[in-house]
Parts: structure tokens; C-alpha cells; sequence
């Protein structure tokens, strides 16, 4: 972290000050980082927020004041500074479409933190766990569909086309492989209320992963970890008493 003590914020303004012309930018501003939190900057159009994080980022110089960054002075070490900081900027992304979490991932990578540090799920174990428990309620819930359409078909070529005929026109209308917050208003109902949709939503926000389909106000979006649930017990209910039925009577004829 640097020459500074350990124990010190990890981000320290103290006076800062800077003037562009006659209009004054900032005067006096001070504040501290500890580390491993957040720290936004609120304000309006005018207020300063960019300067400052120009001059943290040394991309500026104060007029007076000091600042460090993981225990460096950011005019006197500009370059270790760079070293310690990386940053992503809200309004040069390299996809419109792309959410803050996304934008840090791409940074990440850029930045050669590798795949597996910049990609790994933002949720402790127990929301991890809990994605893969909801991915495989709904699969098993979906195999009692296949039964039934098994114990009912003609040849074992008609069965095992289930997964072309229903899961893949499914996936295929759904939020798994492309963001549907901007797809046309029946299309996006359709995606909206596809469970296939309401499980990869899930599994997202239980990943702590970003879920664009979290933009629709919709309820199976803006719920849906449990939208997915309801869908998984639905099926099961209906599918797995049909396929007992169904079963009972392919053996008794």
C-alpha cells in the first residue's frame, strides 16, 4: 500500500483548492477514505466532484492543498500513484448497455487482474450455494415435464427431441444470452414472463452478478429469485403428479 502507515486512510484530501480562470473550482475541500469502503461525492453540476477526482487521479494539480492516495502525495508522486489506482469512467464505456459492476469487471481486465479475480461472484458462499440450488430445483422440476412428454411419445426420437422443441425456444426467448430491456413491448413481456428468464435473473442477483433485466418493472424482474421459485413449484405440481399418472398407465396397458 505503499511508504504511508497501514492503518490510514486510503484516500486523504486535506484544503484542496484549485481555480480555473476567475471561476473557483474547489476551496478547501477535505475528506478521508478508510479502506475496503465507498465514498461518492455528491453535488451538483459545478460543485467540484470531477476537479477532485482529477487531482486524485493526478490528472490535475491543486492550487493548494494536499492529497494521497494509499499513503502517497499525489503531486509529489504521481507516478507510484498510478500504480495503486485504476479508474472507470461513467461516461466513456465501451457499451452504452454495460452497468457499473460490468464497466469495473472490463477495467479489471484491462488492468491485468485476470479473469477469475475481476469475474468472481460479489455474494458470500450461502448466496452462491443458493444460485445452484435454484438452477436445480428448476431442472428438476422441468424433468418431470420431460416425462410426461417421454411416457407419451411414439419412439424414443420424439422424446429425446424435448430439449429442441420447448427448452431451446425457451432459452432462446429469454434474458439468458441477450439484455431484453430493449426489445419490443409483446417481446419483452414474452422474455418477461419466461421462468427461464426468472432463473437466470435469480441466479444473478444471488450471485451478486449484474442482472440488466433488473431495469424492466415488471415483477418477476424486480423479484426474481422468487418469481423463479413459483415457477419451479408450478411446474412440479402439474408435471409430476401428470407424469405418475401417465406412467401408471403406460404399465398397466
Amino acid at each position: 500500500m505503499g511508504d504511508g502507515n497501514q492503518t490510514a486512510p486510503v484516500i486523504e484530501a486535506e484544503g484542496l483548492a484549485k481555480h480555473y480562470g476567475q471561476t473557483r473550482a474547489l476551496a478547501g475541500v477535505g475528506f478521508a477514505v478508510p479502506a475496503g469502503t465507498i465514498l461518492g461525492l455528491l453535488g451538483p453540476n459545478g460543485a467540484g466532484k470531477t476537479t477532485a477526482a482529477r487531482i486524485l487521479t493526478t490528472l490535475a494539480l491543486p492550487d493548494a492543498g494536499r492529497a494521497a492516495v494509499a499513503g502517497i502525495d499525489v503531486v509529489k508522486h504521481p507516478g507510484q500513484v498510478r500504480r495503486y489506482i485504476r479508474v472507470a469512467a461513467q461516461d466513456v464505456t465501451l457499451d452504452p448497455l454495460l452497468t457499473g459492476r460490468q464497466n469495473l469487471v472490463i477495467v479489471g481486465e484491462l488492468s491485468g487482474m485476470g479473469r477469475a479475480a475481476s469475474r468472481r461472484p460479489g455474494a458470500n458462499i450461502a448466496s452462491v450455494i443458493g444460485g445452484f440450488a435454484l438452477m436445480l430445483f428448476f431442472a428438476y422440476a422441468v424433468q418431470w415435464v420431460s416425462a410426461c412428454l417421454g411416457l407419451n411419445a411414439k419412439s424414443p426420437e420424439t422424446a429425446a427431441s424435448f430439449g429442441f422443441i420447448v427448452l431451446l425456444p425457451l432459452t432462446l426467448v429469454s434474458n439468458a444470452l441477450v439484455p431484453t430491456q430493449h426489445m419490443p413491448g409483446w417481446l419483452q413481456a414474452i422474455t418477461t414472463w419466461n421462468p427461464v428468464s426468472a432463473v437466470v435473473a435469480g441466479t444473478r442477483v444471488l450471485w451478486g452478478n449484474p442482472n440488466p433485466s433488473g431495469m424492466i418493472q415488471a415483477w418477476p424482474m424486480q423479484h426474481p429469485v422468487q418469481a423463479a421459485l413459483i415457477w419451479s413449484v408450478v411446474i412440479l405440481a402439474v408435471a409430476a403428479p401428470a407424469a405418475t399418472h401417465f406412467y401408471k398407465r403406460r404399465t398397466t396397458e
